[in-house]
């Protein structure tokens, strides 16, 4: 115990450390004491005291009473050494002092003459049948001693067969992991080829065809003819006229016949056409897979049909998982870092939470032609494989491919804007302008534009899309308020959480309605209702920045020490380190989710100034 102790406890002022055996938690006399000390305050284990016992009884020939130390903790037959016999009900006056093993019952010395004198009566004395019995009845006292124990242990760990169900479980889950991880390496693929396909329609037709080029020496030498005849009008020489009308004449009829001929070719166009073993393959897909679940009594086949994604966010990842997947060509201003990271998650819940591979690319914002140092991404949503960063220091909403090529982003100028949220129309988001009160409504559809804008009451800092229908808004200067407000501005709930709030810079909602807060100044994520009744706190190891909740019930959080952390949305972590610095992010800031799918924005390395153009594109 002294050993275990030095091994397992590695801190010098811990107070307590968990038994080996039972897990229960055994609190020490403190850091001063020895460990053999500490080793004594684990409790008796009174069931290997009993089979101590046992043993030492058989080893010394199974004599009662040989050692009195050997029966200890053990129910003896008798209590004391005169038992009260029982008088014999056929033979009055006669004590029942003897017992027939072979009848198992006890008699008096009549009865054992009469009655049990057959080849399988073995009547003896009380006092003999007592000692022939004891080593018996402290053997099965253990017996129900060691039976309690089993089933104690199949309560708490489970049997062999639902530890086998949950081990086929875990495995299972291991595999649809791996489905999903695949189709979205599949989702990729389209999207990249969606994109190629973009650029060649854009680029069609930039070039310069024959024809083209036919035309332009026609209508060259056109001109130069055109301007000798001008030239020879303007000299008034009749003679010269008629020597030259007859050969200009001739180079007109030739350029008539160049000009029909270049117009009746067939004129240039493009055709696209699905390929008919993808459009087979959307219009029915198949089944992801089949799953078999063998009862003990019969076996179900459970096959089902795959769905497409209801909330329309398709997530796909940026980086192939395999040498057996495409590479894609990464053009020399984008620094693509792909890399596949396992690392084993923390359990604090029931739920399923196993470890999985990580695949991670990274962006940059900024444009070939820009000739910016300093951005501050302090806002990011998806909009199909795009995502939308909101550049505060620039003051540009910027508009990122994420598919795998680079193309020029497009930006939309946006003054004093501080935050971004997705709206119910996938294809919209709203923004906030703090310094003038309002929100603005942009549409996403073939270019960005502003749709609507709306004033407020209050300048907000931060919005969240709640319920569909509603924002969820607060501030971090004046007063430290959580406003729920409608598609117009018009404040629906108020909570005035000033006491508990005292620099909330993002907020997200789960998928209960709840309404999560990170505070940088307390170090704190708070969980309250809409009702401002606080439902859980979670304080991390560094102060939280960026937070964002799936439809999973994961919370991620953004720490200023490079640490992102996966919490439920019960409150409960995860995992402690679910990105870290040695995955290449230095200070995560803002951050959305979609299924299975993060952006992350870089606070940079300044300490004072936000400095990174970099977004982190995670697929998990």
């Amino acid at each position: 115990m002294s050993d275990y102790i030095q091994q397992t406890v590695l801190s010098p002022n811990a107070r307590n450390f968990k038994c080996p055996i039972d897990r229960g938690l055994v609190t020490g006399p403190g850091s001063s004491i020895h460990t053999r000390e500490w080793a004594s305050s684990f409790p008796v284990d009174q069931f290997a005291l009993n089979l101590l016992s046992i043993v030492n009884e058989q080893e010394r020939g199974g004599q009662p009473g040989s050692n009195a130390q050997t029966n200890q903790g053990l129910h003896p037959l008798v209590s004391n050494s005169n038992p009260n016999f029982q008088h014999c009900n056929v033979h009055t006056g006669r004590l029942m002092e003897y017992y027939c093993f072979g009848c198992n019952t006890v008699l008096c010395a009549q009865c054992a003459i009469d009655n049990h004198r057959t080849r399988r009566c073995d009547c003896v004395a009380y006092e003999e049948a007592v000692s022939r019995l004891q080593p018996k009845a402290n053997s099965l006292h253990v017996r129900f001693q060691n039976l309690i124990f089993r089933v104690q242990q199949l309560v708490q760990y489970g049997s062999p067969e639902h530890n086998s169900l949950q081990q086929s479980k875990s495995r299972a889950m291991e595999s649809l992991d791996e489905i999903e991880s695949n189709i979205n390496r599949f989702l990729q693929v389209c999207f990249q080829n969606a994109e190629e396909l973009k650029q060649k329609i854009t680029l069609a037709g930039h070039e310069l065809p024959s024809e083209t080029r036919q035309l332009v020496a026609l209508f060259d030498r056109i001109q130069d003819t055109k301007l000798t005849f001008d030239n020879l009008l303007s000299t008034n020489s009749t003679q010269d006229i008629l020597n030259s009308y007859r050969r200009i004449e001739s180079q007109a009829e030739e350029y008539d016949r160049a000009l029909a001929a270049i117009s009746q070719r067939n004129p240039r166009h493009i055709e696209m056409s699905d390929h008919p073993t993808f459009s087979r393959f959307l219009s029915n897909p198949p089944s992801l897979a089949t799953l078999r679940v063998k009862l003990p009594n019969r076996t179900e086949d459970i096959t089902p049909r795959t769905q497409p994604d209801t909330d329309g966010n398709l997530g796909f990842i940026s980086a192939p998982l395999s040498s057996a997947a495409p590479r894609f060509a990464a053009p020399g201003n984008r620094r693509v870092s792909t890399s596949t990271v396992s690392r084993p998650r923390r359990i604090t819940q029931n739920n399923h939470a196993q470890s999985r591979s990580k695949s991670k690319s990274v962006i940059s914002v900024k444009n070939p032609q820009e000739d910016t140092t300093t951005w501050h991404l302090n806002g990011i949503v998806f909009i199909g494989y795009y995502v939308l960063v909101l550049d505060s220091y620039n003051n540009l909403l910027r508009k990122c491919s994420i598919a795998g090529t680079f193309t020029t982003h497009e930006t939309l100028p946006l003054e004093g804007a501080t935050s971004i949220t997705l709206m119910d129309n996938p294809t919209e988001v709203a923004v906030t302008q703090p310094e003038k009160k309002q929100v603005v409504i942009i549409s996403t559809d073939s270019e960005l534009a502003i749709k609507e804008t709306f004033k407020t009451n209050k300048a907000y800092d931060v919005i969240c899309l709640h319920q569909r229908t509603n924002f969820v808004t607060c501030s971090y200067r004046g007063s430290k308020c959580i406003d729920i407000i409608n598609r117009v501005g018009r404040v629906q709930i108020s909570v005035e959480r000033s006491r508990i709030l005292r620099d909330p810079r993002f907020l997200t909602v789960t998928r209960d309605g709840m309404i999560v807060v990170s505070d940088n100044e307390l170090r704190r994520v708070i969980c309250m209702s809409p009702e401002g009744q606080v439902q859980w706190t979670h304080t991390p190891n560094a102060a939280p920045w960026g937070v964002a909740s799936d439809k999973m019930g994961t919370i991620y959080v953004c720490l200023d020490n490079n640490d992102v952390q996966a919490i439920s949305d019960e409150g409960h972590m995860i995992d402690e380190k679910f990105l870290s610095a040695r995955d290449g992010i230095k200070m995560p800031y803002a951050i959305c989710v979609r299924s299975r799918q993060l952006a992350i924005t870089e606070f940079g390395t300044s300490l004072f100034t936000p400095n990174s153009p970099w977004v982190h594109i995670v697929s998990v």
